[in-house]
Protein backbone atom coordinates (compact mmCIF):
# COMPACT_ATOMS: atom_id res chain seq x y z
CA UNK A 1 0.00 0.00 0.00
CA UNK A 2 3.00 1.86 1.25
CA UNK A 3 4.76 1.87 -2.24
CA UNK A 4 1.47 2.45 -4.38
CA UNK A 5 0.84 5.98 -2.24
CA UNK A 6 4.65 6.34 -2.84
CA UNK A 7 4.12 6.14 -6.60
CA UNK A 8 0.87 7.99 -6.48
CA UNK A 9 2.61 10.76 -4.75
CA UNK A 10 5.65 10.37 -7.21
CA UNK A 11 3.34 10.87 -10.38
CA UNK A 12 1.78 13.67 -9.04
CA UNK A 13 5.02 15.64 -8.24
CA UNK A 14 5.96 15.22 -12.05
CA UNK A 15 2.59 16.25 -13.40
CA UNK A 16 2.83 19.44 -11.16
CA UNK A 17 6.24 20.18 -12.62
CA UNK A 18 5.14 19.46 -16.06
CA UNK A 19 2.19 21.19 -15.39
CA UNK A 20 4.35 24.88 -14.55
CA UNK A 21 6.25 24.16 -17.13
CA UNK A 22 3.63 24.07 -19.92
CA UNK A 23 0.95 26.88 -18.39
CA UNK A 24 4.21 28.78 -17.96
CA UNK A 25 5.03 29.09 -21.10
CA UNK A 26 1.23 29.57 -22.62
CA UNK A 27 1.06 32.16 -20.48
CA UNK A 28 4.38 33.67 -21.37
CA UNK A 29 2.85 33.16 -25.12
CA UNK A 30 -0.41 34.69 -24.58
CA UNK A 31 1.18 37.75 -22.27
CA UNK A 32 3.18 38.95 -25.24
CA UNK A 33 0.02 38.13 -27.90
CA UNK A 34 -2.27 39.94 -26.01
CA UNK A 35 0.01 42.87 -25.27
CA UNK A 36 0.33 43.04 -20.97
CA UNK A 37 2.48 45.75 -19.96
CA UNK A 38 4.42 43.15 -18.03
CA UNK A 39 4.54 40.28 -20.27
CA UNK A 40 7.84 38.81 -19.55
CA UNK A 41 8.56 35.27 -18.40
CA UNK A 42 8.90 35.80 -15.05
CA UNK A 43 5.77 36.66 -13.72
CA UNK A 44 4.41 33.41 -15.72
CA UNK A 45 6.67 31.17 -14.41
CA UNK A 46 5.92 32.86 -10.89
CA UNK A 47 1.91 32.24 -11.55
CA UNK A 48 2.42 28.93 -12.53
CA UNK A 49 4.83 28.00 -9.81
CA UNK A 50 2.93 29.42 -6.81
CA UNK A 51 -0.49 27.75 -8.34
CA UNK A 52 1.07 24.58 -9.58
CA UNK A 53 2.39 24.23 -5.57
CA UNK A 54 -0.96 25.03 -4.15
CA UNK A 55 -2.73 22.71 -6.35
CA UNK A 56 -0.03 19.86 -5.52
CA UNK A 57 -0.30 20.34 -1.58
CA UNK A 58 -4.25 20.31 -2.25
CA UNK A 59 -4.17 17.36 -4.00
CA UNK A 60 -1.71 15.38 -1.23
CA UNK A 61 -4.75 16.40 0.97
CA UNK A 62 -7.18 14.90 -1.10
CA UNK A 63 -5.37 11.34 -1.13
CA UNK A 64 -5.56 10.95 2.54
CA UNK A 65 -9.33 10.98 2.68
CA UNK A 66 -11.07 8.23 2.71
CA UNK A 67 -15.09 9.49 2.47
CA UNK A 68 -15.38 9.71 -0.99
CA UNK A 69 -18.19 12.35 -0.62
CA UNK A 70 -15.95 14.30 1.34
CA UNK A 71 -12.86 14.09 -1.08
CA UNK A 72 -15.73 15.46 -4.02
CA UNK A 73 -16.50 18.32 -1.95
CA UNK A 74 -13.41 19.29 -1.32
CA UNK A 75 -12.05 18.75 -4.74
CA UNK A 76 -14.37 21.43 -5.74
CA UNK A 77 -13.62 23.59 -3.16
CA UNK A 78 -10.27 23.28 -4.10
CA UNK A 79 -10.43 23.94 -7.73
CA UNK A 80 -11.90 27.28 -6.75
CA UNK A 81 -8.92 28.15 -4.33
CA UNK A 82 -6.83 27.30 -7.26
CA UNK A 83 -8.36 29.50 -10.02
CA UNK A 84 -8.85 32.09 -7.46
CA UNK A 85 -5.03 31.94 -6.91
CA UNK A 86 -4.26 31.93 -10.28
CA UNK A 87 -6.79 34.90 -10.84
CA UNK A 88 -5.05 37.29 -8.16
CA UNK A 89 -1.48 36.40 -9.02
CA UNK A 90 -1.76 37.61 -12.54
CA UNK A 91 -3.82 40.56 -11.48
CA UNK A 92 -0.91 41.41 -9.04
CA UNK A 93 1.72 40.11 -11.29
CA UNK A 94 0.51 41.72 -14.58
CA UNK A 95 -0.38 44.64 -13.33
CA UNK A 96 -3.51 44.59 -15.92
CA UNK A 97 -7.12 45.07 -15.39
CA UNK A 98 -9.71 42.28 -14.26
CA UNK A 99 -10.92 41.67 -17.71
CA UNK A 100 -7.66 41.58 -19.50
CA UNK A 101 -6.69 39.50 -16.49
CA UNK A 102 -9.57 36.54 -16.54
CA UNK A 103 -9.23 36.43 -20.72
CA UNK A 104 -5.29 35.72 -20.02
CA UNK A 105 -6.64 33.25 -17.67
CA UNK A 106 -9.87 31.76 -19.85
CA UNK A 107 -7.21 31.58 -22.83
CA UNK A 108 -4.63 30.01 -21.31
CA UNK A 109 -6.84 26.90 -19.85
CA UNK A 110 -8.00 26.57 -23.52
CA UNK A 111 -4.45 26.40 -24.75
CA UNK A 112 -3.83 24.08 -21.69
CA UNK A 113 -7.24 21.63 -22.78
CA UNK A 114 -6.37 21.90 -26.23
CA UNK A 115 -2.50 20.75 -26.32
CA UNK A 116 -3.58 18.22 -23.25
CA UNK A 117 -6.11 16.45 -25.75
CA UNK A 118 -3.81 16.31 -28.78
CA UNK A 119 -1.39 15.04 -26.58
CA UNK A 120 -3.54 12.50 -25.27
CA UNK A 121 -5.00 11.69 -28.66
CA UNK A 122 -1.11 11.34 -30.16
CA UNK A 123 -0.08 8.96 -27.08
CA UNK A 124 -3.08 7.02 -27.53
CA UNK A 125 -2.23 6.70 -31.11
CA UNK A 126 1.58 5.78 -30.52
CA UNK A 127 0.32 3.16 -27.73
CA UNK A 128 -2.87 1.78 -29.48
CA UNK A 129 -4.79 2.18 -26.40
CA UNK A 130 -8.43 3.15 -27.39
CA UNK A 131 -11.21 5.18 -25.92
CA UNK A 132 -14.13 3.20 -27.44
CA UNK A 133 -16.89 5.78 -27.82
CA UNK A 134 -14.28 8.41 -28.44
CA UNK A 135 -11.97 6.65 -30.60
CA UNK A 136 -15.22 5.95 -32.83
CA UNK A 137 -15.60 9.88 -33.22
CA UNK A 138 -12.85 11.52 -33.85
CA UNK A 139 -10.96 8.79 -36.27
Amino acid sequence: MASVLGMGILIMAVTTVAYIVVISLIMWWLSKLLKFKNNGFKPAITVAGIAGIISFVLGLILVFIPMAALAVVLNIVFALIVVLVHLFLIRYLYKESWGKTFLLWVLVMIAYIVLGAIIGLVLGMITKVKIPYLTAKLI
